[in-house]
């Protein structure tokens, strides 16, 4: 193997090693749930920002990143929304599906997210590493009251990294994935008719990693939510948040007006007196 062909080989294998390690050097990708097992209702918008901190820990070594990000959420129908997340280098679409409402809540919620990373030397080489993420989490929500929902259920997460490298001698390009399962905990606390305060804490694992053993690592994601509008609605509360008309028939109107008094073919009454 002659010395250029080894050079850039090192170059590939050090831009893949790099991101495969974004998730601590840039806080990303997001691991976040940033949002309520329940749909947000039809019609309206809801806002959040999250507070957190994403690390991975692998063998003996473990690194941490402040990650700040903020999504927006419409309520499609009554059982579908949509959703955008902004956060560092990166940004995500998605879904929602609410298949089960009532005490307890039950969705899925698929999405896709989006990083790149391009970089130029002083020779004129140029690197760039473009990293698709593609999320399938299960949303479950037990209500425990009007203000508090315990939320948790199973998330997978799949990352396809593509990376070149571009010199005066040619191109070079590298791949690698990763297959991740994990968990979330939440608890949204909803203050008031349309705010929450949502604590969570996301885990991911490794099953199936390019060129790493499974279970070898953890990564995980953790902090505040802040949600604003979307107010949920009773179950009679149509779109719109106006109330329900009442159940039953309408109220009864006057009575229909009756015949002059004296009957049907009476003469008028006198006029007053000085008329």
């Amino acid at each position: 193997m002659n010395d250029r062909f080894r050079q850039r080989g090192v170059r590939l294998a050090v831009m893949v090693a790099a991101a495969l390690a974004l998730p601590v050097l840039t806080g990303c990708p997001s691991l976040s749930t940033l949002q309520t097992p329940a749909t947000v209702p039809e019609g309206d918008f809801r806002f959040a920002i999250g507070l957190e901190a994403v690390g991975v820990v692998s063998g003996g070594a473990s690194g941490t990143a402040p990650q700040a990000e903020f999504a927006a959420r419409y309520g499609v129908s009554d059982n579908i929304d949509i959703g955008a997340k902004v956060y560092g280098l990166g940004a995500e679409l998605g879904l929602k599906w609410q298949f089960l409402r009532g005490g307890f809540d039950a969705a899925v919620a698929p999405a896709v997210s989006f990083i790149s990373i391009s970089s130029t030397g002083a020779s004129g080489e140029s690197a760039s590493i473009s990293v698709f993420y593609f999320h399938l989490p299960l949303l479950f929500g037990a209500n425990l009251s009007d203000s508090f929902t315990l939320a948790f259920g199973p998330k997978f997460l799949y990352g396809l990294f593509l990376g070149d490298v571009s010199t005066s001698s040619g191109d070079e390009f590298a791949s690698g994935d990763v297959l991740m399962g994990g968990l979330y905990l939440g608890l949204p606390i909803r203050v008031g008719g349309a705010f929450w305060v949502a604590p969570e804490i996301n885990v991911y694992t490794p099953f199936v990693a390019e060129g790493d053993a499974a279970f070898d690592s953890v990564w995980w994601q953790g902090g505040i939510g802040l949600y604003f509008g979307g107010a949920p609605r009773t179950e009679t509360e149509p779109a719109g948040g106006q109330p329900a008309p009442p159940y039953g028939p309408p109220p009864a109107g006057p009575p229909p007006a009756g015949p002059p008094p004296g009957g049907p073919g009476a003469a008028p009454p006198p006029p007053p007196p000085g008329y």
